[in-house]
Parts: structure tokens; sequence; C-alpha cells
């Protein structure tokens, strides 16, 4: 099993509710990819994401900084 694997053992990620109209832009996306699209039509749509996933983000940072060979 990889040490990364192991980091996330016991780990449970969740994003932030991101406002109604952004939620519902989001559950029309199924890849990152999608939510960049959206994002070029909806410039709030990009702050937005970035806000959500903020404390995944730093979760991860931690779990990972941690980590060593």
């Amino acid at each position: 099993m990889s040490i990364l694997n192991l980091g996330l053992q016991n780990v449970a990620l969740a994003r932030k509710p991101c406002d109604e109209n952004e939620e519902k832009l989001l559950g029309q996306c199924y890849s990152m990819a999608e939510i960049k699209e959206k994002s070029v039509k909806h410039p709030n749509l990009k702050q937005a994401w970035e806000d959500a996933i903020e404390d995944v983000t730093a979760t991860l940072a931690c779990k990972f900084s941690r980590l060593k060979l």
C-alpha cells in the first residue's frame, strides 16, 4: 500500500457548501474540466469553488506534509 494511502486512513473529506446558485452549477459538473468551463461563463464560480475546498486542501496538505519514507 502506498504511503499516501496510509496517510489518508481514517480521514473524512467533505467540502463546504456554496451558495444555492453555485451549488446548482456545480451539481451539473462531473469533472474539474467542466467546472473550469462553467467558471468562464460564471466568474463567481471559481472563487466559490476555491472557498468551498479550502478546508479540504488544508487537511490534505497537513496530512501529506507529515508523511516520511
